[in-house]
């Protein structure tokens, strides 16, 4: 069912994230009015069975659907590796999911390791039709840190990309995994945060 009464979110995360994932899903199911459906797409190289199986006992919380994307490694390594280490090849391959989720046209890309203490509905509920994405420049605290990078990659501002609610049908209609790709390997020598 791919009406938009069912909420589509999306992580990208190895094996090693999966206990903080739990805290994530936890957080989100239990704000989730009972009403609504929600379906979490992970996508992910070596999630275990039993990391799996601890995840679906969160279905007590509030029913979910889940799958597990196999995550096209080999080609999110192809894109540089960034001056931070704690950010895993694994964050790459949310550029990947226009064409890994062809039939979806929306969907909300979460970091594994939040906390939602609202109702995810109301931002799911938004309306992005006219654009491609919508997220929120970073905090201030972090300006200094990023002032540099952002000046030398040319940017306006700087996005934080951990909750990001992305209108595939408008990024595939403007090519964007392919833009970002060759923006991500052109801008490889001052990448702090791919």
């Amino acid at each position: 069912n791919m009406s938009n009464k069912t909420i589509h979110i999306g992580f990208a995360l190895n094996n090693n994230y999966v206990k903080y994932l739990a805290a994530t899903m936890a957080s989100i199911l239990s704000n989730l009015p009972a009403e609504r459906n929600i379906f979490f797409h992970i996508i992910t190289g070596d999630i275990n069975t039993e990391n799996k199986r601890r995840l679906n006992t969160l279905q007590s919380i509030h029913p979910f659907e889940i799958e597990y994307i196999p995550a096209l490694t080999e080609k999110a390594l192809l894109i540089p590796r960034n001056h931070n280490t704690h950010v895993s090849a694994e964050t790459n391959f949310r550029l990947e999911i226009t064409s890994l989720k062809p039939e979806l046209d929306k969907i909300l890309f979460l970091d594994a390791d939040l906390i939602v203490n609202t109702d995810i509905s109301v931002l799911w509920d938004m309306d992005i039709a006219d654009y491609c994405a919508a997220c929120v420049p970073d905090a201030p605290n972090y300006v200094g840190n990023n002032e540099k990078f952002r000046v030398q990659a040319g940017l306006k501002e700087y996005y934080n990309t951990g909750v990001c609610l992305m209108n595939l049908k408008q990024c595939r209609q403007n090519d964007i995994t392919r833009r970002m790709e060759v923006a991500v390997r052109s801008h490889a020598d001052i990448l702090r945060y791919p």
